[in-house]
C-alpha cells in the first residue's frame, strides 16, 4: 500500500504515554508494515534496520513498541489493526476490478454479430482481460502497451476499432474519479486532473484519455495519477509516430 488511513483520535488515545522516540519508532514500523504488507521481522536487528534505528535508545524504543503494539507470530511481528486495513483495501480493489470487468464484458449475442476485426486486435483484447485479473498489492505503475490504431497506407485493411466516445464516457470518468479518490486525491483535484489531460491531448485524439482511463479502471494501478499521465503521453506519442494526427506533445 502506498497510503493508509490514519485515524488521529484512535492513535493519540493509544499512544499518549509513549516517549518521543517510541512514537517515532511506532510510526516508522507502521509505514514499513503497510508498504510491505507483511509482518515485521522477529529479529530485533532486522526490525531496527528497516526503520533506521541506529542508536541504543532508538533500538530500545523499537523493542518497546513491538512488545506493546504488535503480536509475535511464527511469520513475524503482526499488527491486527494494520492487517484489517490492508484486507479492506484489497477487498476494495477487488470490487473495483470486478466492476470494471463486468462493464467491459459484452453480451454473447453482440460478440457474435460484431464485424471481423484484425487478429492482433483480438489477441490484445484477450491479453487486456487477463491483465485485469492479476492485481498485485502494490504494483509499480507501468502502463500496459496497447496496439497502434493505424494501418500502413495501401494495405486496404480497416483500422482496429478504438473505444467509442459515447455514454460510456461518463461512466469511465466517474470510475476514474472514484479510483483517484480511493487513493487519497480529493474529488475536485481528481476532476481537474482528468479535465487537464482531456485538454492537453485533445489534438491527439478524443479517445486518448478515454483509452488511458479505461486501462486504469481495469488494472487498478497503485498510483493511478502517474499511470494516467504516462499512458496518455505514450498513446499520443504512438499516434504521432503513426501520422494519425498533427500533434504537439502536451506538457504535463
Amino acid at each position: 500500500m502506498n497510503y493508509y488511513p490514519f485515524h488521529i483520535g484512535d492513535y493519540l488515545s493509544a499512544t499518549r504515554h509513549l516517549s518521543w522516540e517510541e512514537d517515532g519508532a511506532y510510526r516508522r514500523l507502521l509505514d514499513v508494515y503497510y508498504t510491505t504488507e507483511k509482518p515485521i521481522p522477529l529479529e530485533l536487528k532486522q526490525a531496527c534496520r528497516l526503520v533506521l534505528a541506529t542508536t541504543e535508545s532508538q533500538r530500545e524504543a523499537v523493542a518497546t513498541v513491538l512488545e506493546e503494539f504488535f503480536e509475535k507470530s511464527p511469520e513475524g511481528w503482526v499488527n491486527h489493526r494494520a492487517d484489517a486495513e490492508i484486507e479492506s483495501m484489497r477487498d476494495k480493489q477487488q470490487k473495483q476490478r470486478d466492476r470494471a470487468n463486468k462493464r467491459w464484458q459484452k453480451p454473447s449475442a453482440e460478440i457474435a454479430d460484431a464485424p471481423a476485426m484484425p487478429r492482433h486486435t483480438e489477441i490484445d483484447a484477450v491479453a487486456s482481460k487477463t491483465d485485469a485479473n492479476a492485481l498485485p498489492p502494490t504494483p509499480t505503475p507501468t502502463p500496459t502497451p496497447t496496439p497502434s490504431s493505424s494501418v500502413p497506407k495501401g494495405t486496404g485493411d480497416d483500422p482496429p476499432v478504438r473505444p467509442s466516445v459515447d455514454k460510456s464516457k461518463t461512466e469511465l470518468w466517474k470510475s476514474a474519479v472514484s479510483l483517484l479518490g480511493g487513493q487519497g486525491m480529493p474529488e475536485p483535484q481528481a476532476r481537474s486532473l482528468i479535465g487537464k489531460l482531456s485538454k492537453d491531448y485533445k489534438s491527439a485524439g478524443e479517445d486518448i484519455v478515454l483509452t488511458a482511463v479505461q486501462g486504469a479502471v481495469a488494472e487498478q494501478p497503485a498510483d493511478a495519477r502517474a499511470y494516467l499521465k504516462a499512458a496518455c503521453q505514450r498513446l499520443a506519442g504512438e499516434r504521432k509516430r503513426d501520422g494519425s494526427h498533427d500533434w504537439t506533445a502536451a506538457a504535463l
